[in-house]
């Protein structure tokens, strides 16, 4: 059969239990695999080349056949899963009729390169993980950092909300805060750590130098034994009533600064 046609073999039984064990973590630990769902997820998983195998439901959406049609052209197998079958390996309450199962991402400190750099110490919530990886994708970051305690960049939550920006820079995950620091010291890299009672953003000097932004837990923040081992903790000045900011919106205050310092120092 043609490779663009619309109508694929069904998704197994050995097929759907596969998938349904990539939604908790020992499964991915055990199979070296994860789920990415949604057309714009799936469609950079194939970009990245990291797809094992396709799976569209049968009421799928234009864009869900699309990429479907693209994974057949490519030679990947897909499967055409029943409407109930989807539900089983889908954690949204609207599915978007296509996943993909895509090979574990293995990357290690030694895989990192740039000049801005992030690191989630303990960040707990999926989705604040998934959109500060979007976050850092969007300035350019070299790669995130995730340390022990942070959530599983591979969990579907984080996929999902990162919009597919886990397959366009690394991250190397389940490293301790200490190796973390160590890693950067020898590269050379300014450490700053994003904290309420650091100094004002807008009055830090020096942020065209290669850095590594740290931002912490979102109960909690850092730790202030970790913020210890920084160069200086900075906060993110707020003139309205908030009590804070989330997460990933100081994040992205924070590293927007250094990503144009940065720029600028290049075209100066």
């Amino acid at each position: 059969m043609a490779a663009s046609q619309t109508v694929w073999p069904p998704l197994s039984a050995a097929k759907l239990h596969l998938a349904r064990r990539l939604l908790t973590a020992k499964g991915r630990d055990v199979e070296g695999a994860f789920l990415a769902e949604g057309p714009q997820v799936v469609r950079e998983a194939l970009g990245f080349g990291a797809v094992a195998f396709v799976i569209v439901a049968e009421g799928r959406t234009p864009p869900a056949k699309s990429l479907a049609v693209d994974a057949a052209l490519a030679g990947l197998p897909v499967f055409m899963a029943t409407d109930a079958q989807m539900a089983q390996i889908t954690d949204t309450v609207r599915g978007q009729g296509v996943v993909a199962v895509c090979r574990r991402l293995e990357v290690g400190l030694k895989d990192l390169e740039g000049k801005l750099f992030l690191v989630l110490d303990e960040v707990r919530d999926p989705g604040n993980v998934g959109t500060l990886i979007r976050t850092a994708d969007a300035f350019g970051v070299g790669g995130v950092i995730a340390t022990t305690g942070t959530a599983e960049i591979h969990a579907p939550k984080v996929v999902r909300a990162s919009v597919g920006s886990v397959f366009h820079l690394p991250v190397a995950q389940g490293v301790a805060f200490e190796d973390a620091v160590s890693w950067a010291r020898g590269q050379g890299l300014a450490l700053l750590g994003a904290d309420a009672h650091g100094d004002p953003l807008t009055g830090v000097t020096g942020l065209w130098r290669p850095t590594v932004w740290v931002v912490g837990n979102e109960a909690h923040g850092v730790p202030d034994a970790h913020l210890r081992m920084l160069d200086s903790t900075v906060s993110v000045p707020m003139w309205g009533r908030a009590e804070s900011l989330n997460v990933a919106t100081a994040a992205a205050i924070c590293l927007w600064e250094s990503a144009v310092a940065q720029a600028r120092s290049v075209e100066g």
